[in-house]
């Protein structure tokens, strides 16, 4: 079983990674609400993932940052709420 402190979280995108370091969580939800922004997130799990997994989630975003599990949680809930609203056929 897994260590919570074996776990970090990432938020992935230039914009997105960029406003992070602010220290206004808020304004990234607002950006990313907007639609307007590409982002993702990643939880990197040393106890089943390698360094190759963080390395190709992060590849070609552009930019990121190291968030709090909360943080991931919260955007968690909107990359979901995102897909929802999806139609199929553009889902992943």
């Amino acid at each position: 079983m897994s260590n919570p402190q074996d776990k970090y979280y990432f938020l992935f995108g230039e914009t997105v990674s960029k406003e992070y370091y602010s220290d206004d969580f808020d304004k990234i939800i607002k950006l990313i609400e907007t639609g307007d922004y590409d982002w993702h997130i990643y939880c990197y799990d040393e106890s089943c993932d390698g360094p190759s997994d963080l390395l190709s989630e992060g590849d070609g975003w552009g930019g990121f940052a190291q968030i709090t599990e909360e943080e991931y949680n919260q955007l968690l809930k909107l990359k979901t709420d995102e897909n929802k609203n999806e139609s199929p056929d553009k889902l992943d």
